[in-house]
């Protein structure tokens, strides 16, 4: 075979592996968005897959999550007034006079076997709490309204320190809350 021949063959096979790597990795993700209300500043822009939203000042009335399934996570708020309000699905939403204490969230519809919803809320107090990538694991502060979440949805079968490093990890992280 000819040099060029030679080339051609490791090019194919290179463009090969490259492509099911990948194919193999997305059929992995699971994508989210979301965006919080505040009274200060309305809706604001959707965060995805990770990102803070909210400006850690500005209390949060109002959490509306979407994800590339569909309506796979369940979720409650805490207030003070109506303590564990209704459960919310992807795709709803709640803005309220109300602010957010604390949330919970989790995945269901099947799911649950094959990812985690991992989420962390800020609050002016205990700064950033723990990542909880437990269903139902609640994240906030009965005395501080939440004025920043992140969330995530990961694979169920992997190392879950992995995929949260590059997230805004500070000394500052709390277990503090409910």
């Amino acid at each position: 075979m000819s040099k060029k021949r030679i080339c051609i063959v490791f090019a194919i096979i290179f463009i090969a592996l490259f492509t099911l790597v990948n194919l193999f990795d997305n059929d992995k993700v699971m994508n989210i968005k979301y965006r919080i209300y505040t009274k200060e500043s309305g809706w604001s822009s959707w965060c995805k897959n990770g990102t803070t939203c909210g400006n850690k000042k500005d209390k949060i009335k109002g959490i509306q999550i979407n994800t590339s399934e569909s309506n796979p996570i369940i979720y409650n708020y805490y207030t003070l007034d109506k303590e564990w309000d209704n459960s919310f699905t992807s795709n709803g939403n709640k803005t309220e006079d109300d602010d957010i204490y604390g949330i919970k969230m989790s995945l269901y519809h099947g799911t649950s076997k094959y990812y985690d919803i991992c989420y962390r809320t800020y609050n002016n107090k205990n700064e950033w709490l723990e990542w909880n990538c437990t269903n139902e694991m609640i994240s906030g502060n009965k005395d501080i309204p939440i004025s920043a979440i992140e969330i995530k949805i990961i694979p169920d079968d992997v190392v879950k320190s992995d995929y949260l490093k590059n997230y805004n990890f500070s000394e500052n992280e709390s277990s503090i809350g409910f």
